[in-house]
């Protein structure tokens, strides 16, 4: 099973940093890390020479608004090309409650790497359960 974490990020640079690090301790890393940079290009040094290593793809901000399906898209895109047929995507808050927001998605079938995503059926999301607060 091949695995794909993918998160999208316009600051803050701390908790990508933890994220990081959380993913370098597990007993699993992911196949990819994938961090889509939402006009953020100081990231790129937060990430450099650090585990696991941390593949960055561009997404352009227009018009002030953050393009969090279009990073997602972007993101999941590079997943696919490249093999994974888990991935997990995480959008990076500065909540002090929940630094992360995250879903996990699977493709039906694991295609064959370098299929282009437009041969790809619509993905499927479910979102992971979170545990209720008090």
């Amino acid at each position: 099973m091949r695995t794909a974490v993918i998160t999208l990020a316009a600051g803050p640079h701390r908790h990508l940093a933890l994220q990081q690090a959380g993913l370098a301790a597990g007993s699993r890393t992911p196949d990819q890390y994938i961090v889509v940079a939402m006009d953020d290009a100081g990231l790129r040094a937060v990430l450099a020479d650090r585990r696991p290593a941390a593949t960055i793809v561009d997404c352009p901000v227009r018009d002030g608004a953050l393009p969090l399906a279009r990073a997602r898209n972007l993101g999941a895109a590079h997943a696919l090309e490249h093999g994974a047929e888990y991935w997990s995507s995480w959008m990076s808050t500065a909540s002090p409650v929940n630094g992360f927001s995250t879903a996990t998605h699977r493709w039906p079938a694991a295609p064959p790497t370098g299929t282009p995503c437009s041969a790809v059926p619509s993905l499927t999301c479910r979102p992971r359960p979170r545990p209720a607060t008090a």
